[in-house]
């Protein structure tokens, strides 16, 4: 379903999911009035540009952490199949990269009731245009392909086939169905030297190198001559990826 304007397509379709909409459903806004992003920021709605949310239904709860992971796969294999020259990347977990700028990010929420648990997917893509101001580089599809009239009406169904798709071989086959397709896409390929800190102060950060991802899809980091680390995306964010990894 798409309409024209909404607060959020995640608060429209969690209503949607209470009320028992199955696994797959899915609502699409024009513009939304109080998009939000990961870590509680701001999405700027852009007119043109995807919002869209998709319900998520998984029994198997261990494959819940793989979900925001399954999600990018899914994002990134539709923007290549209508695009196959644009060099779409994925930033651990699930922020869409262009030539080293965000054009798409993903926020899920989940909800834990026994008898109808669900997970919100939400997902934002700068088809048409790029928000401005912003504390990093953003980048449309409309602008990398060369493409000004390519509109989020161009992409949607793409998207949606995707995530059908990608969700399918999850549930069927695991997670490393997904991890090797993600491995493709990813801008944090072992060997890659990265810094992190603790959101939303910043107040230090930390740096190492990239050793791969871990059975819940957390980032495995690696400090110097010290132990592994567990990265996870709800307690830390990457600030800088300081050279890629072979």
């Amino acid at each position: 379903m798409i309409v024209d304007q909404c607060t959020s397509t995640n608060d429209l379709a969690r209503d949607l999911a209470e009320k028992g909409a199955p696994h797959g459903a899915w609502i699409s806004a024009k513009i939304q009035d109080s998009g939000r992003g990961r870590l509680g920021r701001e999405w700027q709605s852009l007119p043109g540009n995807l919002f869209l949310s998709w319900i998520a239904r998984i029994e198997n709860k261990n494959l819940w952490s793989w979900v925001p992971l399954a999600t990018a796969v899914a994002c990134a294999r539709a923007i290549h199949t209508a695009f196959p020259s644009i060099p779409i990347k994925i930033k651990w977990p699930n922020d869409l990269w262009i030539n080293k700028s965000k054009c798409g990010g993903i926020l899920c929420e989940a909800s834990h009731q026994n008898a109808n648990s669900f997970i919100i997917i939400g997902i934002g893509i700068n088809c048409a245009r790029s928000p401005k101001g912003l504390d990093q580089s953003t980048i449309s599809i409309a602008d990398a392909a060369k493409k000004s009239d390519f509109t989020a009406d161009d992409l949607r169904i793409k998207v949606l086939e995707q995530l059908t798709e990608t969700f399918e071989e999850l549930i069927q086959n695991g997670p490393s169905a997904i991890q090797k397709v993600y491995a493709d896409f990813s801008v944090l390929s072992p060997g890659t030297e990265i810094t992190w800190g603790t959101p939303p102060e910043f107040t230090s950060s930390q740096s190492g190198i990239v050793v791969g991802l871990g059975n819940s899809g957390e980032l495995i980091v690696k400090k110097g001559q010290g132990p592994h680390i567990k990265l996870f995306a709800e307690d830390v964010k990457i600030r800088d990826v300081l050279r890629v990894g072979d």
